[in-house]
């Protein structure tokens, strides 16, 4: 399993803008692969905005990010940014925890 995680800084003039923008990729998460797709404001820092996301594979993820939708997104979001964007990859393996013991 693939888990994202980027962070971007907006220029305030283009924060509505922006925020549309992310709304529209919520379709994003119905993308082949795709476990888990969200956008979130960081609390204590007006226009700074993180994406989270998990894919069941490499080549799920890879396959998006190669994708025509992937493409105008991004050609679209990152003009509304004031630098670019932070990203980090990571792999993880999901598992279940066990049930707490009940006394």
């Amino acid at each position: 399993m693939m888990v994202i995680y980027v962070q971007c800084k907006v220029l305030a003039e283009k924060r509505e803008e922006f925020m549309e923008q992310a709304l529209s990729q919520l379709n994003d998460a119905s993308a082949p692969g795709c476990i888990r797709y969200s956008w979130m404001e960081t609390l204590n820092e007006r226009n700074t905005f993180t994406l989270y996301e998990e894919w069941s594979s490499l080549e799920a993820f890879n396959a998006y990010t190669s994708s025509e939708r992937f493409k105008q997104m991004s050609g679209h979001m990152f003009p509304l940014m004031a630098e670019p964007p932070v990203s980090n990859y990571y792999t993880a393996t999901a598992y279940t925890a066990p049930a707490p013991v009940a006394n």
